[in-house]
């Protein structure tokens, strides 16, 4: 993935945003939660970074959180020492057997990658998914702030935003949207 080398470098300055997007992670958490019954599951979370998303996830279920940037999770380790974290490359799927896990999450990860990045990493979350593929991104309407922030990372933000329904329908028969705020939105995939 093309931005690895991005993360690996901001990884210690992302790190001081972890205990405010574990907070915002543990509200998007309970809204998912109030519609749809994951407690004591099991789970892989894909692009955890830092680890705020499986470390707000493990309240409520077994999850392991992978990312491609060895400088996140060297992070993650150190902010989540009680939880698991590997690297991965992404370029080479998803180390995981097929079916091997209940649920696949992937917060904000989506919207950076391809299209064909993108295509290839939904299918591999499916793959290993036995019962959903959860991903929280952006949700229709621009922000002005988000889409300069997008622009300066060189993400696929804008090409996202146009065209991720027509991505993921590709791949998952049911689609439940659930709105977290303007800008946000939980795609529960299955």
């Amino acid at each position: 993935m093309k931005h690895i080398d991005l993360f690996d470098l901001i990884a210690p300055a992302y790190a001081l945003f972890y205990k405010h997007q574990r907070k915002g992670y543990r509200r998007s958490i309970d809204i998912l939660f109030k519609q749809e019954n994951y407690e004591q599951m099991h789970g892989i979370d894909v692009g955890c970074g830092t680890g705020a998303l499986t470390a707000a996830l493990a309240e409520h279920m077994s999850i392991k959180g992978v990312d491609g940037s060895s400088k996140m999770i060297i992070e993650a380790r150190k902010l989540n020492p009680q939880l698991d974290f590997q690297v991965v490359n992404f370029d080479h799927g998803l180390p995981f057997s097929d079916q091997s896990t209940q649920l696949v999450f992937s917060s904000f990860v989506l919207h950076g990658i391809s299209s064909q990045q993108r295509m290839s990493l939904l299918k591999e979350m499916k793959r290993i998914a036995t019962k959903a593929v959860i991903i929280i991104d952006y949700h229709q309407g621009y922000h002005p702030l988000i889409s300069l922030i997008e622009w300066v990372e060189h993400g696929d933000y804008f090409n996202f935003m146009k065209h991720f329904e027509h991505e993921y329908i590709l791949f998952f028969e049911h689609v439940k949207i659930i709105k977290v705020n303007k800008q946000t939105a939980i795609y529960v995939l299955s």
